[in-house]
């Protein structure tokens, strides 16, 4: 088809960097969206690659890394122009992302669409999968009525529809024409808002789940404390010891939760803070837990990695932040503010 225009395509493939370069030149490229630690020798393992392609007002990615910790801050979300649903479909690996204190786990052909201009937290495998970046106003999403994360299993009828017609659209991505874009995009944004967001059930919690979550969050934000457990909780929200233990009897119980969400919060300060000599043996001390050894085992049973194996790349992202902004200020404003700054 001689002289055809075909739709915008960016992108970054590191398998021709150096095994040393790779995690910084990663984490670099992903600044203004998350923050990155590689795990182990992953990077050197699984070269990150990711392709994107622009599909009328929806942003088609295909991405592929290796083992990390990722984190999606306050700092990101000031980055973004605009707002975002996006949706994952899931190829292969296994991921667990935390929003606040819910998480979701992702498994090879789950579909899941989350708010993107949400906070989170993920953790994970090797990763192979297919996102699309969707504004909110094209399928009417609103954060104040619709639920922040929407999942769909891959053997459910939803599930396998969507992915079937996403896998279809992306198998045709490099041979589509600009002037085909905007009709498939209608037809998949069509979709989504038929699916997701016409009959929406927006039910309100019960007492019982809001009381859950308040003391989810109080936990969340008393983690460092001396003394966090079922008789200080049951004290605070006047519930009884009982009513304590089984908020949590799915969560493998009360001390199981609180263990895992100092964990959590300890991988966070391992990926994303200061790397000095010791930081682990501090980690185990802040958190509470009898000695390094014991801390270092219950981090690899929840996380199946050792906390040294947190690989922390120091990388200069102001150049990154300068051209974006750059780009930012000379966007084509009908090409979706020029293809998510060239992401």
């Amino acid at each position: 088809m001689s002289g055809a225009a075909y739709i915008d395509k960016t992108g970054i493939d590191l398998s021709h960097a150096g095994v040393e370069e790779r995690p910084g030149l990663w984490s670099n490229y992903l600044h203004p969206f998350h923050d990155v630690a590689m795990i182990g020798d992953s990077a050197a393992t699984k070269p990150p690659c990711v392709n994107a392609w622009l599909l009328g007002k929806v942003v088609v990615c295909e991405t592929r890394f290796g083992s990390s910790v990722r984190h999606r801050g306050k700092k990101h979300l000031s980055n973004d122009f605009d707002e975002f649903l996006l949706l994952d479909v899931r190829r292969k690996g296994v991921q667990h992302n935390d929003f606040g204190t819910e998480s979701i786990k992702f498994e090879p052909g789950d579909v899941t669409v989350f708010d993107y201009t949400s906070t989170y937290r993920c953790r994970g495998t090797a990763v192979d999968f297919l996102n699309l970046f969707v504004p909110h106003s094209a399928v009417g999403y609103d954060p104040t009525r619709h639920p922040k994360i929407i999942r769909f299993p891959g053997d459910s009828v939803i599930g396998h529809v969507l992915s079937n017609t996403i896998f279809s659209v992306f198998s045709m991505l490099d041979c589509t024409l600009k002037s085909e874009a905007s009709a498939i995009s209608r037809g998949l944004i069509g979709l989504l808002r038929g699916i997701l967001f016409d009959n929406p059930n927006t039910l309100s919690p019960s007492f019982a789940a809001a009381r859950s979550r308040a003391i989810r969050d109080y936990i969340e934000h008393n983690l460092g404390a001396r003394k966090l457990n079922a008789d200080v909780i049951s004290a605070t929200f006047h519930v009884s010891r009982a009513t304590v233990y089984r908020d949590f009897k799915d969560d493998g119980g009360l001390e199981r939760y609180i263990v895992g969400r100092k964990l959590e919060a300890a991988l966070d300060a391992l990926s994303f803070g200061l790397k000095a000599r010791g930081a682990v043996s501090r980690a185990a001390e802040q958190w509470g837990f009898a000695s390094t050894g014991h801390f270092a085992s219950e981090f690899r049973r929840r996380f199946g990695f050792f906390p040294s194996e947190i690989v922390a790349e120091a990388t200069n992202t102001q150049d990154r932040q300068e051209f974006r902004a750059v780009v930012r200020d000379e966007r084509e404003p009908d090409q979706l503010a020029y293809f998510m700054s060239r992401l």
